[in-house]
């Protein structure tokens, strides 16, 4: 998450924020009066307040206020989804990046209330005495606000500490998103790794190994080969093995929020991340790892570690960290040695970034991939 590699290299200035988490930014209170209105997304209004602080402030560190990109992975790729869903953002960024972190439907705040008042009645208090929370230990608050959501899941309910629309944040992506450049995108593992998964010895596996690993994860011969058909045409050239990792569940989530925000009129630029280091035999992608690359960390201490230095990973970063830094200035994620198409509906134009090249092409065929994986 350094930032200084990536400033140096594009003469841009890099912010990082930092905000409440989990019961202390999610715990909605606002059924007890007014003082603890918007309490449900205290998160995002963390959020909203660097924003201000960045339009107010970034003059005197070199920074254009009229020019702000904002992005986040995992958790704050949902961040950056709840500023395109808060009206209150309006005008404070031009441009936002989703990484990691699709939300394409938000929770409704009935659910929220519900945790909210269950979690102060575990905890004995009432709308005459509310105030002690600011004295209570916060392991003592977290815990009842863990077993509040355990009750309310037992009766069918979904819901989890995480943004909910409240009018502050809305259920439908703002008006001003329309033709806002947005990058989104993710990695071919995800919550997949291989290091997590299989033997650990997988780009060691034989054609027979690797066909008993994939008929244990999708059930039949006939199965199997047609989805290394598609994957095939999806990812050319990548071994057998890698699809035993593909996180496709998650691929899935991500085009979802991409159609969303293309069809209400977004620029955006879609990827997967697909790259396989030679760390440790070898490593597929797996969520958070391309952030080395994002901030042109992967030659550094940490970055070899982690992503060795194979020139085809470097090249990547070059690719990668251009891209995002024409991004800050122009809007586009295209270069002269990127082409990069925007995402729509229809031709799911894809930047692929892998070890053979780094291609944008239609992605159609993930739908057909999709559909077979989701046959018995």
């Amino acid at each position: 998450y350094d930032g200084q590699n990536l400033s140096e290299k594009g003469q841009v200035v890099i912010v990082t924020v930092n905000h409440r988490l989990n019961t202390l930014a999610f715990w909605d209170l606002s059924s007890f009066g007014e003082k603890y209105r918007g309490s449900a997304n205290n998160e995002a209004h963390d959020i909203l307040a660097s924003l201000h602080w960045i339009r107010d402030n970034i003059s005197q560190f070199g920074g254009d206020p009229d020019n702000v990109t904002i992005f986040g992975q995992s958790a704050g790729g949902q961040d950056i989804e709840s500023m395109l869903r808060c009206p209150d953002a309006k005008g404070l960024f031009r441009a936002a990046g989703i990484i990691s972190g699709h939300n394409p439907t938000i929770q409704s705040g009935a659910d929220s209330h519900k945790v909210g008042e269950l979690t102060a009645e575990i905890l004995g208090l009432t709308a005459e005495n509310i105030d002690q929370i600011q004295d209570m230990d916060y392991l003592t608050v977290y815990n009842a606000s863990q077993e509040a959501c355990s009750r309310l899941r037992k009766t069918g309910s979904t819901y989890w500490l995480s943004p909910c629309a409240d009018g502050f944040i809305q259920a439908d992506f703002c008006d001003f998103v329309k033709d806002m450049p947005i990058f989104s995108g993710g990695d071919f593992s995800e919550f997949r790794p291989c290091f997590a998964f299989g033997d650990q010895r997988h780009s060691e596996w034989s054609d027979n190994e690797t066909r008993s690993w994939l008929l244990s994860e999708f059930g039949s011969e006939e199965k199997v080969q047609k989805l290394l058909d598609f994957y095939h045409i999806l990812f050319p050239g990548k071994p057998d093995y890698a699809l035993y990792f593909f996180g496709y569940q998650f691929r899935a989530i991500g085009e979802a929020v991409d159609n969303i925000l293309s069809d209400i009129g977004a620029k955006v630029y879609s990827y997967v991340f697909a790259y396989e280091s030679p760390v440790n035999g070898s490593t597929l992608p797996f969520h958070c790892y391309e952030l080395y690359w994002f901030f042109n960390n992967v030659d550094t201490i940490e970055g070899r570690d982690s992503c060795g230095t194979d020139p085809r990973g470097l090249e990547i970063q070059n690719e990668i960290t251009k891209a995002l830094i024409n991004f800050m200035y122009t809007g586009s994620m295209s270069t002269a040695n990127l082409p990069w198409d925007l995402y729509n509906r229809q031709e799911k134009k894809i930047m692929i970034f892998d070890n053979n090249c780094s291609e944008c092409r239609s992605w159609t065929e993930l739908d057909n991939f999709l559909k077979i994986v989701s046959e018995n």
